[in-house]
């Protein structure tokens, strides 16, 4: 008994003696991921983009948010819908013939919609730099459909809509006007997919696609106005 008390008092005294001396050696906790030296900052922005929509010039316009890391990489969700009109083929009944089967069309003075957002993802490069520049890849969903160009645009106007994948990389280069405001520039490919193949009557009685990837697939240029925090202040470390 005396034996087995000595050794466990020996191993009591080893235990703090560690203790203490691994304290001395460093008091601060450590992690799998510092996230102290991370700077998690944020923006928002307005962004214009002028593409081409079933082979016609096409109006965007949108607006985005995302967390911004160190600065430089940036993560966050984004929108945008066309505004620029863009009026449809009247759409006629299957069996329709302009000479053997004439009839009044489905649907007429029709414009298309489309509309997609989902996740944004970016880097900046040497953002503290007045020129510098950037890259983005955007991964959403959208709708096209059509609605009358009388009634306004909502879902209970629409009608042959369809549900879309969208991916879209970008070059850009931004320019610092301040601390919290700059602007961009920027190209890119927008690339659309997941189109289904409905088909319509045209005023010739021919059965053509309704929509297809290549009517919205298209390269694109486009300008972003950002407000945020994209720089630390001259007194920060």
């Amino acid at each position: 008994m005396v034996f087995i008390k000595r050794v466990t008092l020996l191993c009591i005294v080893a235990l703090c003696s560690f203790n203490i001396y691994a304290q001395s050696k460093n008091d601060e906790p450590r992690y799998l991921i510092n996230v102290s030296k991370v700077k998690v900052k944020g923006f928002g922005n307005t962004h214009s983009e002028l593409s081409l929509v079933n082979s016609r010039a096409a109006y965007f316009g949108g607006l985005s948010g995302a967390f911004l890391l160190n600065y430089k990489y940036y993560v966050g969700a984004y929108s945008y819908s066309i505004s620029s009109v863009s009026q449809w083929d009247d759409i006629y009944s299957q069996g329709y013939h302009p000479v053997n089967n004439p009839s009044a069309p489905l649907y007429t003075n029709s414009r298309l919609c489309f509309n997609h957002g989902g996740l944004m993802l970016g880097y900046v490069h040497n953002y503290s730099n007045l020129w510098h520049p950037s890259i983005e890849l955007k991964l959403g969903t959208g709708k096209v459909s059509l609605v009358d160009m009388d009634f306004n645009i909502t879902d209970f106007d629409s009608h042959h809509s369809d549900r879309v994948g969208e991916v879209s990389p970008e070059l850009g280069l931004e320019v610092n006007l301040t601390r919290w405001f700059k602007i961009k520039f920027g190209a890119g490919y927008r690339f659309v997919f997941g189109v289904d193949n409905a088909e319509y009557v045209n005023k010739d009685g021919l059965n053509k696609r309704l929509f297809s990837s290549n009517q919205f697939s298209s390269p694109y240029a486009a300008i972003g106005f950002y407000f945020g925090s994209f720089g630390p202040r001259t007194n920060e470390k």
